[in-house]
């Protein structure tokens, strides 16, 4: 599907950005779990909404 770039990306970036703070120290290794949780949902919430919308209106089409 061509909106799974749209949730990959945005995570990927957002992990590399956690593991870089958890390198240098600016965050917590129990603060990175709870960052990385909280990327995950996301994620999950924008590809439940995504799915959604994208059966509705392929639902309309048909």
């Amino acid at each position: 599907m061509a909106w799974e770039e749209y949730l990959d990306t945005p995570a990927n970036r957002a992990e590399a950005f956690t593991i870089s703070a958890m390198i240098y120290g600016d965050l917590s290794h129990s603060d990175c779990d709870a960052l990385d949780k909280h990327i995950r949902e996301r994620v999950a919430a924008r590809r439940a909404f995504l799915e959604s919308e994208f059966s509705a209106a392929n639902n309309n089409h048909n």
